[in-house]
C-alpha cells in the first residue's frame, strides 16, 4: 500500500503510550493458565459489529476473564488518569471498561486495519490508549 492511498492513521501514527511489563510475569501466568483452562470458551472473532470475515480476521476470543477480570480492571484505572495526560486528552469519568482475550494460533491473523477515528464520526467514543507489545494488551476508554 502507498503512502498516497493510506488513510492518515497509518502514515503519521497518532499519540500512543506504551507500557513495558504492564501486566507483570505473575498476572501474565495467570492469564495463560486462564485461557489454557477456557480453550473451549473461545470463539470465532469477527470485525465491525462481529461480522466474521476470513479475509480480513482469524482468530478466536475470550470474554469471560473469570476471578481475573477485577484485577485487570483496577489495573488500567490505576493508570488512566496518567496515560490521559500523557496523551493530551482531556480528563473524562470512565463509563465503562471493555475487555477480550484475543487468541491467534498459528495461521491466524488480524489484517492492517485502524480502530481510532480517522475522521469519520466514531459513534462508540472508544480511545485506545494502551498496547503492550507481545502481550496483545488494549486499553479501550468508553466516555
Amino acid at each position: 500500500m502507498s503512502n498516497a492511498s493510506a488513510p492518515h492513521g497509518f502514515v503519521a501514527l497518532p499519540p500512543y503510550h506504551v507500557i513495558r511489563d504492564f501486566l507483570g510475569p505473575d498476572l501474565v501466568a495467570r492469564l495463560l493458565a486462564h485461557a489454557d483452562a477456557n480453550q473451549d470458551a473461545f470463539i470465532p472473532t469477527g470485525v465491525g459489529e462481529g461480522r466474521i470475515d476470513p479475509e480480513i480476521r482469524v482468530s478466536v476470543l475470550l470474554w469471560d476473564f473469570g476471578s481475573l477480570r477485577d484485577v485487570l480492571a483496577e489495573r488500567f484505572r490505576i493508570v488512566m488518569d496518567q496515560v490521559v495526560a500523557e496523551l493530551r486528552l482531556s480528563s473524562f469519568e470512565l463509563a465503562r471498561l471493555e475487555m477480550e482475550l484475543a487468541a491467534h494460533g498459528d495461521g491466524a491473523f488480524y489484517r492492517r486495519h485502524i480502530d481510532i477515528p480517522t475522521g469519520v464520526a466514531d459513534k462508540k467514543g472508544d480511545v485506545p490508549v494502551i498496547v503492550e507489545k507481545g502481550r496483545a494488551a488494549l486499553l479501550a476508554l468508553s466516555r
